[in-house]
């Protein structure tokens, strides 16, 4: 091989060189910058059904909490408003219900579920509490009672899920372990170990 060619290689692969690492950071910039763009709007949908989870869950205190203070909306009111807020959250979810993981898109559903129907039949309930011709069961406030207490449990851990996915879609480390831990675990529960 010729000696002046070994001698000029470098001459000619460095711009070689350079062109190929502009195309690769060009390609991997871009991308890098579209899954920014995803986590933020991730994380935008997130905070939002968030919102809406939070009025729904101070609605459903005001309505089903034993005590009442003065100067507040009367028990009517406040189911509807609570129907209204429930109904904001059902719609935010389904439209945007993909860019939650799977494990808080069922959590979000099994609470959707759960509360749907107890939510839109209250307003019923407390008009018909007191017409004697309803059977007293249908009158009792036990129902309620007993909502409001399942209702204390499960939604403290929706709201700790959702602060966990919109703390990953942050880029958050910890809440990213912290949910692929609660993946796993709950995949070997799922599979009975």
């Amino acid at each position: 091989m010729d000696k002046g060619l070994l001698e000029q290689l470098p001459y000619y692969l460095s711009p070689v060189a350079a062109v190929l690492v502009a195309i690769l950071a060009y390609v991997f910039g871009r991308r890098q910058t579209e899954h920014e763009r995803l986590y933020t709007r991730r994380a935008e949908v997130i905070a939002k059904l968030f919102e809406r989870f939070k009025d729904v869950d101070a609605r459903v205190y005001e309505l089903l909490h034993p005590m009442g203070f003065a100067g507040e909306p009367d028990r009517s009111t406040k189911a509807k408003l609570a129907a209204e807020a429930f109904n904001e959250l059902l719609t935010y979810y389904q439209h945007h219900s993909i860019w939650l993981s799977r494990r808080t898109s069922r959590q979000m559903q099994v609470f959707i579920e759960q509360y749907r129907v107890p939510v839109r039949d209250f307003p019923g309930w407390y008009e018909d509490r007191k017409d004697p011709e309803v059977p007293a069961e249908d009158r009792s406030i036990r129902k309620w009672e007993g909502m409001w207490t399942v209702y204390e449990q499960t939604s403290p851990e929706l709201r700790d899920a959702l602060e966990e996915e919109f703390r990953a879609a942050l880029g958050d480390r910890r809440a990213k372990i912290a949910r692929l831990w609660r993946s796993l675990r709950s995949n070997r529960n799922d599979h009975g170990s």
